[in-house]
């Protein structure tokens, strides 16, 4: 019984390492066979691409061929006729410049001063130090 059973165990091992290395080449061939199809595609579609191009150019100029030549006998028929540009508006005139008078001083115009502004007049008015004298003569404010 012990024979019988180290050979199913051979036949086991033997089993195991035949199938996993068939599985292994199948795997490198599979990747081989994908990248054959891959490259196969590609040309394919640039194949394909080039072709539809080159049927899209000849369409496209038969059927632009009448056009041209309906164009230039229009042109051929309105020989004088020319496109005018539009001019842009002249520019705006500058504006004038202020005359120079000198700033009128809004305290000189109210109420209370004296004509022309002069500091001496003001100071010889009532009220205001005796004899021009300094301001820390004058009676401090505040209740002394």
């Amino acid at each position: 019984m012990k024979k019988s059973m180290l050979f199913i165990a051979g036949m086991a091992t033997a089993s195991f390492v035949a199938l996993t290395a068939f599985y292994t080449e199948e795997k490198t061939d599979q990747q081989l066979i994908d990248a054959k199809v891959e490259e196969m595609v590609a040309k394919f579609k640039a194949d394909a691409d080039a072709t539809c191009r080159a049927e899209a150019r000849t369409e496209a100029a038969s059927l632009a061929a009448p056009l041209v030549e309906e164009m230039k006998a229009e042109a051929a028929k309105k020989p004088g006729k020319k496109i005018k540009k539009p001019t842009p508006p002249p520019p705006a005139p500058a504006p004038a410049p202020a005359p120079n008078t000198p700033p009128v001083d809004p305290q000189k115009g109210r109420g209370g001063t004296t004509p022309g502004g002069k500091v001496e007049d003001q100071k010889a008015r009532g009220g205001t130090t005796p004899e021009g004298g300094k301001v820390q003569d004058q009676k401090a404010r505040g209740g002394k």
